[in-house]
């Protein structure tokens, strides 16, 4: 799911970079979307087109806390293939 959100950022920045003329464009996260902004840098980069600017409003520092207090999960059953994600991210980052 990650990989298509970040597809998606990609395709939006290039787009709209297209059409910008001389005017700065920065990709912005929020929360869980920081990891998406971020990765989206980092695949814009690695093509040769660095972004100009990246916010990250509430970055995450833990996947696995940032996940169980996010508002919708709560509401909604986790899948098992998101836990499973979640606890990979948390597992790699106590290393």
């Amino acid at each position: 799911m990650e990989d298509g959100l970040t597809a998606d950022a990609v395709c939006v920045y290039e787009w709209t970079e297209a059409r910008n003329g001389t005017t700065p464009v920065c990709l912005w996260g929020h929360s869980l979307g920081t990891g998406v902004a971020t990765n989206a840098a980092k695949v814009l980069e690695e093509k040769g087109f660095p972004v100009d600017a990246i916010i990250l409003e509430a970055p995450f520092t833990n996947i696995w806390v940032a996940s169980i207090n996010y508002p919708m999960l709560k509401e909604k059953k986790v899948s098992r293939e998101f836990k499973e994600v979640a606890e990979w991210f948390y597992t790699a980052s106590q290393c």
